[in-house]
């Protein structure tokens, strides 16, 4: 390889970091709202209705993004007013939180903004939100959340609607050790829980308020 070669690769390369292994992820940004009530700061939750994916849970403002979103920033902000019914005005972003990988294959952007607005002129979007509330965020300084750790295994078969066995990755064709034709991998998966007096605040919002309130903390 001479150095023209060299250098064309240095310049294709250069400061292309990227994360590997996650290109068909489910890409996805969320909002966590803080709102002012009766002059103290709150936290804003969705109570999902039952006619959507993971029915009923509680969750920040938030979905996948988009091929016409600019940016994953603007999808957080898109997805805030359509499901809160704000205006873009009433959102001011005041920080990114940190980017989730899961092992369920998604990527999560989040960040935290602040709505220019009151509870009462919010006009969210019913098919989507049974109802809102809030939780003042002095509580989640006061309380850690329980961590719970999960398993976290590569399967290489599944099972089909009838119990047959499917292989999905033919070990024993390929000439892999024998140890790969069970599941595989010790790796675990913290899952937080914060158990309030309004709602079981769990999962993907519970990671998410854990990191604010870790960033954000005085000590």
């Amino acid at each position: 390889m001479n150095e023209k070669q060299i250098r064309k690769l240095r310049n294709t390369l250069y400061e292309q970091t990227r994360y590997s292994g996650i290109e068909d992820y489910f890409y996805a940004s969320v909002l966590l709202p803080l709102i002012y009530i009766d002059g103290s700061l709150h936290v804003l939750f969705e109570k999902r209705t039952d006619t959507i994916r993971q029915p009923g849970e509680i969750s920040f403002p938030g979905g996948g993004i988009e091929k016409d979103d600019p940016s994953p920033l603007d999808t957080a902000i898109r997805e805030t007013v359509e499901e809160l019914g704000c205006s873009i005005k009433d959102i001011e972003v005041i920080a990114k939180l940190n980017t989730l990988i899961l092992a369920s294959g998604m990527v999560i952007h989040a960040y935290a903004g602040f709505l220019h607005t009151s509870m009462e002129s919010l006009q969210y979007n019913k098919a989507e939100v049974d109802h809102l509330f809030t939780i003042p965020l002095d509580y989640f300084y006061k309380h850690e959340p329980k961590a719970y750790y999960c398993n976290v295994e590569i399967q290489p078969y599944t099972f089909d609607e009838h119990g047959n066995k499917v292989q999905l990755l033919p070990t024993a064709e390929l000439g892999l050790p024998e140890s790969y034709q069970q599941p595989w991998g010790n790796a675990k998966q913290v899952v937080y829980f914060y158990q309030t007096s309004d709602a079981l605040i769990w999962g993907l919002t519970a990671n998410i308020m854990y990191d604010f309130t870790r960033k954000s903390r005085e000590d």
